[in-house]
């Protein structure tokens, strides 16, 4: 397990990145392997898919949203975020990686696997966030959309 520090302050920006382990993948696998989200509190969102396309290279396809319910989204992951959490990175999983930006421009980092989802009060963090952005492909920190409640 590892530890992380405490957010503190507003949250202006958040960026996470979910990826499928390389450890998982063979040779010949072909397909989305990151995702990246970045949201900011005045409502602009960018997706990022990286894929490995059929000639072994990487591609990658970007949206961008304006005026989307990000703030919202951003208040339940900087609650998380501001209490102490231990996350476990198991080497041969999935992972996440989110960076969360203050409006003092001081930046936190953290990472886990996504074998677990995280919640606040009961809620699982990546569910409400695909439900409220309307993004039912996202990854974010429990690398399945399939199994939400």
């Amino acid at each position: 397990m590892i530890g992380f520090p405490v957010f503190e302050g507003v949250v202006g920006k958040i960026v996470v990145e979910s990826e499928i382990s390389g450890y998982l993948l063979s040779p010949e696998w072909r397909g989305e392997i990151r995702q990246r989200l970045t949201m900011r509190r005045n409502g602009f969102l960018s997706f990022t898919r990286y894929y490995i396309g059929p000639s072994g290279t990487e591609t990658r396809s970007i949206a961008r949203y304006r005026n989307k319910p990000t703030e919202k989204i951003m208040e339940y992951l900087s609650w998380y975020f501001k209490e102490p959490h231990d996350f476990d990175l198991i080497r041969d999983a999935d992972f996440w990686t989110s960076e969360l930006i203050n409006t003092d421009g001081e930046k936190w980092t953290y990472s886990g696997s996504t074998c677990d989802d995280l919640e606040v009060y009961g809620y699982k963090l990546s569910a409400i966030t695909r439900k409220v952005l309307e993004m039912p492909e996202l990854w974010m920190f429990d690398g399945n959309t399939e199994n939400e409640k």
